[in-house]
């Protein structure tokens, strides 16, 4: 196969030793797998080299080499190990040749046996345990019986061995077996991993083969020296017959791999050859300033004598004074000034550990300079002869001399260097000699001096008027000014399209002779052509994805043109021109002009349209890079806002091609240069995005990617209705119409933007996060799978991941701004430096392994760093040196043990059980403070104490960092701040004006410490919040241990953007009205009261209404009150008192009424119309609490489960006014009866039922007796829903599977099974309104939406959080999710679907249908799998890093 035209000009340029070159490897995302094959103790050295200093660059080569094994070959064999399995032939024939051996026969009858099940059958050898089995016994009381038998084996091993050599090499001279097969009992495990990986015949032919040979041995040195690189005997000479294997191994390999010898015309092997002493030569070089005399004269030099026999130029000084720095930056200015035919080699002859001898230098450059000149390499035979070698590298020289044929004249020469000791400037000298090359020698020298400029600036000046004089002003300016303006360059075949559509320099082309088609207008080829060749000593060409980009080289060239031609009008002209081209304005149609002599043209300018989308997944990369820079520099808002800003199909298409970081940087130019504050919006709704877009590597499906604009912009669309309300329709629109079936959001039910919720900090994150620092503009945070993880607060990024701890970090603090330290549960204290990211210090055993994070603590002063549990204390210098103070927690009078309260300044406060308070400074005990206590106590360090009254036993204390303020959880002081749950967390402002709390209902209050007041609560948290920072004192970083990620609020926002409130926290049964303005809810366990209020998080049992009005809810378990939340208005509108714990709720939404179960067995029943009009079902004569309660479609009749039964009641009206009447029936429950989980009451007085063991029943009232069993689960039930119509009931339980019953006769139709990672089950379900589709709510924090006559799942919608209450709405559905969000979709799905259609392509997970005909009869079981990088389920999870490594599959994989 021929070689491809990139890949040779890579290699030349590579080879020519170009640096840019080094750097553009091509990278494929190909998994390498690289075996390593080698002895162990001779080539320990070279293993660890590897692995610390060559493979952190070999994973960033590599990459696209399809590498697949490498071996290290030194001067030893290996181990020559018995052979596993020997086959059977070949083992009998020894065996019958061992006969008159009995000892022989009975050694290898005992240790191989026969394996008939191998085809052809085999001899095993059998495991060393199987005769001595305290072989591998490493407890100490078997040491000395283990040792013994390593030593049996060792004599039992050498026995079998030899036994079998001496059988084998009978076997062969007999011509029983074959010299190969006679080699199975000979060969090392080297040479047997050799055999497989090189030798085989399905073996890669892309392998490295490193050989060592140690030089020849010197007498000083002496034999023992050496004993660990060769086969020794017993008797300690050396092993002839391991060396003669090892030779012929050598023999083999060499004739494999040509020779050992790196061919330097292979792209792999030229990289290794080349690549490590140009790069470290251009690291060198980057830091050296200055020497620019010295540098100039060195470079004329070498190149006037490039065309004739030189002496070398040596530079010679003391040592460290930066000669090869200096030759370093030679090296790369003479890149420049010889142009691309020079070939530079580079070699550091002091760059590795081992200096090269002359031979291997000489070697390594020849190679390289006939690769670089097209020449024929140096045959073997050549470059192993020194001599030989030499007259090749001459003979090569003479031909490459060759190639230059200019030079100047003494005079000439003298000209330019007095010029360029002017300036020193390299470019400078550059520039002269590129109108150096065009001088003849008989030019005279007046003339020469007027051609070259006193400065690069004058020089480049010089070039420009003459090619001004040659092609044309406007032509010239037009160039240059478009690539000026160009943020990547500009394509060629676009610098010409560029020029045709600009009218001055059209004109200028034809202001002598007019178009030969006037129609038809277009720059001549041949203008631009010459102007190309003129412009190329100032121009270069960047390769990107196999395109080539011309751009300046030199940002001084870019400054002369911006100041020579972009004035304030050519400026707006051309960011006009390249709007529109970009735009494809002018594709296809008549642009006009006025050229000289000719009246007004309409001329097509023959530029292509620029489509977002060239071909069906092939993006305009083109458009999206340039576009958006022009549009808003030409002041074109409008366009901008219409093509890129307010346009669905360009953020996403920018964000999977280009990743969303550049279109939220684009729109952060774009709001900071607008008025329009929608920009900003939107671009803080892709930062929301993003974690997502993040996971899938950007991407994401565009039916997604519109989902979660419409679920975050949707309550935006009126009161923004110029970008925000367009963006909305389109969304919209194309969901309506797309070709897959589609969830379409309502309302706004995920994150704003906005708000005070900025960001959120996941990469680098596994786990939960325990604890936080904040440092300048660093955030240092750890977690509890024991990384520390460090975040840069002005660009969000990911810094370092510190990596050492192998448990959860209890406390990390920042010191000095550069350095941090860490505390961690497995016991060690561990510095860090936050610039490197590496360690710096470890303390091991500082607290007591296993820790969890409350007691151990981590405390800086001015010059200590204490660590300290409730038991000990050890203190260290801040400057991490030896430990200064260690105690443990003893007693001095009896067992009055001292507890560690904490650190005051440097001193240690601790407290005994007797209420003695004990304050000393742990490096001068001397200081010790002491002072009885009897209540809680404020003490100061002289010892004078206040008592403080404490109405609850606090559970929170916290101090602020000036300990003028003390903040207690239940302190009834000078302020009383009331939250809705536990406070976790707290910290005060550096002014201590602030006080911020996080609190187990996952919000965040922000306080006045003046006045007490609220100013501010934060919602967004997705877990408890337990830890906070705050950071100049305007941004608010709060974390929790439940799940990874930091998130970033701003204090300052506007307001009008916040979102809106919802329902609290925890909620323990909620209900919400079809409109949904009304919630309904019980807020805490026990409460006697019905609230109708907001939507906040994490609800467990909810009730809502068909129009999503309200919302009932009740917050926690045992709750007494029922609360009502109205939705339209945003507050709560009532509070209902109950009698007693409500149990369950549940809405009649056309009779509107709501029933609230409690559990001392009373059902209330409040008419929505008239809520203080409360009916009442009495409890059973059992007192039985009230489990679930279920409603008919029709609304006839209810259920209520209590603990021992099922009752039904007739829902009736009487004088307009709703009542219940019964029980009508009765069903008792068995003793034996697993505990009712869920129910549906159909309209024909059939319930179906279901238990927490799995159980699933279906029993008919109107017949006694009439109870069925229908097939059972192996997990708890957890949803009956029944159908609209009554025909069908899907039945979902704790584990994966779900079931869809046809109830008329009970038959099972489907079973679903929908597997992710973690989290599965169904909450709740809903039918559409017709039966045709069935909405489930997954604890995958999912809605999945099924076919009824199929079973076959159609689509699935992530919403950050699960959905655990649904009711059926018009086309779709109104839910309400775990934190409290009320959701409100349409469903549309298309007659026809594509038959790849995969409802899983943007989900990590799998899910199977198995359909019946008839009871129990199985048609079809289908499956769709779907294991891409991406589980939104999983978001917050620590096996993210396992997710992100997963690879796609075909087949239906059980996770």
């Amino acid at each position: 196969m021929a070689e491809h035209p990139a890949e040779k000009d890579f290699l030349k340029d590579l080879m020519s030793g170009r640096t840019d070159a080094a750097k553009r490897t091509d990278r494929h995302n190909n998994m390498i797998r690289v075996f390593i094959s080698s002895t162990f103790t001779d080539m320990s050295v070279e293993r660890k080299a590897l692995l610390e200093k060559a493979y952190p660059q070999v994973l960033a080569f590599c990459r696209g080499l399809g590498l697949v094994f490498e071996a290290l070959l030194g001067n030893k064999y290996g181990h020559r190990s018995l052979p596993h399995h020997i086959p059977e032939k070949i083992f009998e024939s020894f065996l019958s040749r061992v006969n008159k051996n009995p000892e022989g026969l009975k050694l290898l009858s005992q240790w191989y046996l026969k394996d008939s099940n191998q085809v052809p059958p085999t001899y095993l050898l059998q495991p060393i345990t199987a005769k001595f089995p305290h072989y591998s016994d490493i407890t100490p009381e078997n040491g000395p019986i283990r040792e013994k038998e390593i030593a049996s084996w060792r004599l039992t091993e050498n026995q079998l061995l030899s036994l079998l050599r001496s059988v084998a090499t009978d076997a062969e001279k007999a011509g029983d077996i074959t010299a190969q097969q006679k080699q199975l009992f000979y060969s090392s495990v080297l040479e047997r991993e050799m055999d497989a990986g090189l030798f085989s015949a399905d073996s890669d032919q892309n392998a490295l083969l490193f050989v060592r040979e140690i030089p020849r041995h010197r007498v000083r040195d002496g034999p023992k020296r050496f004993t660990r690189f060769r086969e020794l005997t017993a008797d300690g000479l050396m092993d002839a017959e391991t060396q003669g294997q090892l030779t012929e191994l050598k023999k083999r390999l060499y004739a494999r791999l040509s020779k050992g010898v790196v061919d330097p015309t292979r792209r792999e092997h030229a990289q290794y050859l080349v690549v490590h002493h140009v790069s470290m030569s251009s690291d060198l070089c980057r830091g050296l300033f200055g020497r620019e005399g010295i540098l100039g004269k060195i470079c004329l030099s070498m190149w006037e004598s490039t065309s004739v026999y030189h002496p070398p130029v040596v530079v010679h000084g003391i040592a460290g004074i930066g000669k090869t720095a200096l030759l370093c930056k030679l090296a790369q200015e003479m890149s420049n000034v010889l142009g691309n035919g020079a070939v530079l080699v580079i070699r550091l002859l002091g760059a590795s550990h081992s200096r090269p001898d002359i031979h291997s230098v000489l070697r390594s450059i020849s190679a390289q300079v006939c690769v670089a000149c097209g020449l024929a390499t140096p045959p073997p035979m050549t470059a192993n002869n020194h001599q030989e070698l030499r007259r090749f590298f001459r003979n090569v020289l003479e031909e490459v001399s060759q190639q230059c044929k200019r030079t100047l004249t003494p005079d000439q020469r003298d000209i330019v260097l007095k010029r360029f000791e002017h300036t020193g400037s390299p470019l400078h000298l550059k520039l002269m000699l590129g109108e150096a090359t065009k001088w003849p020698s008989y030019i005279p020298p007046g003339e020469v001096t007027s051609h070259l400029g006193a400065d690069t600036r004058e020089v480049m000046s010089q070039i420009l008027s003459k090619m001004e004089d040659r092609h044309g002003k406007e032509l010239v300016s037009g160039a240059l000014g478009y690539l000026t303006l160009a943020r990547e360059g500009l394509l060629e075949c676009e610098l010409r399209d560029l020029l045709s559509l600009d009218d001055d320099v059209i004109s200028e082309a034809y202001r002598v002779s007019p178009p030969p088609c006037p129609s038809l207008l277009r720059l001549p080829p041949l203008h631009w052509a010459q102007l190309r060749m003129d412009m190329g000593g100032l121009l270069e060409e960047k390769w990107t994805n196999g395109v080539a980009y011309i751009s300046f080289n030199n940002r001084r060239v870019c400054e002369l043109v911006s100041s020579r031609y972009m004035t304030s009008h050519r400026r707006g002209r051309s960011l006009k021109i390249l709007s529109e081209y970009f735009l494809g304005r002018w594709a296809g149609k008549l642009k006009p002009i006025s050229l000289p002599g000719l009246t007004l043209l309409l001329s097509d300018r023959k530029v292509p349209p620029m489509p977002l989308w060239l071909a069906p997944g092939l993006a305009n990369v083109r458009k999206l890079q340039e576009l958006p820079s022009h549009l808003l520099n030409a002041g074109m808002w409008d366009e901008l806002k219409t093509e890129v800003i307010g346009n669905a199909e360009w953020l996403f298409c920018q964000s999977r091609v280009l990743g969303v970081s550049s279109v939220m940087s684009e729109l952060d130019r774009c709001s900071r240069h607008m008025d329009c504050s929608e920009t900003a919006l939107i671009g803080h709704t892709l930062d929301l995005i993003k974690p997502s877009m993040d996971f899938l590597d950007g991407h994401m499906d565009m039916c997604l990617f519109y989902t979660e604009l419409l679920a975050r912009l949707s309550s935006l669309a009126k009161p923004c209705p110029a970008v925000i309300g367009r963006l909305v329709s389109q969304c919209e629109s194309f969901l309506l119409t797309c070709e897959e079936p589609a969830l379409i959001p309502k309302c706004s039910f995920l994150e704003q933007p906005g708000g005070a919720l900025k960001h959120t900090l996941t990469t680098g994150l596994q786990g939960g996060v325990v604890c936080m620092d904040v440092s300048s503009e660093l955030l240092v945070a750890g977690s509890d799978d024991g990384v520390v993880s460090v975040w840069s607060l002005s660009d969000h990024q990911l810094i370092h991941s510190l990596i050492g701890h192998t448990g959860a970090v209890l406390s990390v603090k920042v010191i000095d701004r550069c350095r941090c330290v860490s505390v961690s549960s497995d016991g060690s204290v561990r510095h860090w430096s936050l610039i490197t990211g590496q360690q710096l210090l470890c303390f091991h055993d500082a607290v007591p392994i296993g820790s969890s994070p409350s007691p151990s603590h981590l405390h800086l002063s001015h010059q200590l760093m204490f660590v300290y549990t409730g038991t000990q204390v050890k203190v260290w210098s801040v400057a991490g040196d030896d430990l200064l103070y260690s105690s443990t927690s003893h007693s001095d009078k009896g067992d009055d043990a001292f507890k560690v309260l904490g650190i005051l300044q440097d001193s240690v406060v601790s407290l005994s059980a007797s209420g003695l308070l004990r304050m000393s400074h742990p490096v001068n005990s001397t200081q010790t403070v002491e002072t009885q206590l009897n209540n809680f106590t404020m003490v100061s360090m002289s010892g004078k104490h206040t008592a403080v009254e404490f109405p609850l036993i606090p559970s929170l204390l916290s101090v602020s960092e000036d300990e003028k303020i003390l903040i207690a959880d239940s302190v009834n002081r000078f302020l009383d701040l009331t939250h809705g749950d536990r406070v976790l967390c707290v910290c005060v402002s550096a002014d201590c004006r602030l006080l911020v709390t996080g609190a187990a209902d996952q919000l965040i209050r922000i306080w006045s410490v003046t006045t007490g007041s609220l100013l501010d609560s934060l919602c967004g948290s997705d877990a408890p919040v337990t830890s906070l920072v705050l950071h100049n004192d305007v941004t608010i970083l709060s974390a929790s241990t439940a799940v990874c990620g930091v998130h970033v609020w701003s204090l300052k926002y506007d307001a009008r953007h916040k979102p809106t409130a919802r329902i609290p926290t925890g909620c323990v049964h909620m209900a919400l009205t079809r409109d949904t303005d009304r919630v309904y809810y019980a807020q805490r366990q026990g409460q006697r009261e019905l609230i109708v209020w907001n939507n906040n998080t994490g609800c467990v049992h909810m009730a809502l209404t068909w129009d999503t009005d309200r919302v009932y809810y009740a917050q926690r378990q045992g709750q007494r009150e029922l609360i009502v939340w109205n939705n339209n208005t945003g507050c709560v509108s009532e509070r209902l008192e109950t009698s007693a714990a409500v149990s369950c709720l549940q809405l009649v939404q056309t009779k509107r009424l709501l029933l609230c179960g409690l559990q001392s067995g009373t059902v209330l029943i409040y008419p929505l119309s008239l809520p203080q009009e409360t009916l009442c079902i009495p409890p059973p004569p059992s007192l039985s609490s009230v489990l679930a309660l279920s409603v008919s479609n029709q609304e006839k009749h209810m259920a209520v489960a209590y603990e021992d039964s099922v009752a039904l009641f007739e829902i009736t009206s009487r004088d307009s006014f709703p009542t219940v009447d019964g029980p009508v029936k009765v069903l008792s429950l068995s003793l034996l009866h697993g505990p009712l989980s869920a129910l549906a009451l159909l309209p024909d007085k059939r319930l179906i039922y279901g238990t927490l063991c799995g159980a699933v029943k279906l029993h008919d009232f109107s017949r006694q007796d009439a109870s069925s069993d229908l097939e059972c689960h192996s997990s708890a039930i957890s949803c009956v829903t029944a159908g609209n119509w009554g025909k069908h009931a899907l039945i979902g339980s704790s584990d994966a599977v779900q079931r869809l019953w046809n109830l008329d006769p009970p038959t099972l139709e489907h079973t679903m099974e929908h597997k992710g990672f973690f989290f599965e089950g169904v909450l709740c379900a809903a039918f559409s309104e017709s039966d045709q589709f069935v909405f489930t709510g997954s604890q995958d924090k999912t809605v999945k939406v099924w076919d009824v006559s199929t079973g076959n799942l159609l689509c699935v919608q992530y919403l950050y959080s699960p959905v655990v209450r649904m009711v059926t709405n018009r086309n779709g559905f109104v839910a309400l999710s775990q934190h409290g969000d009320i959701i409100r979709e349409v469903f549309r799905c298309p007659d026809k679907m594509a038959s790849d259609y995969n409802p899983l392509k943007n989900y990590r997970s799998q899910y199977t249908v198995t359909s019946y005909k008839g009871k129990n009869q199985e048609v079809t079981r289908s499956s769709v799998d779907q294991l891409k990088d991406f589980n939104p389920a999983q978001i917050n999870m620590s096996v993210l890093s396992m997710l992100t490594a997963a690879k796609s599959s075909n087949t239906c994989v059980l996770l």
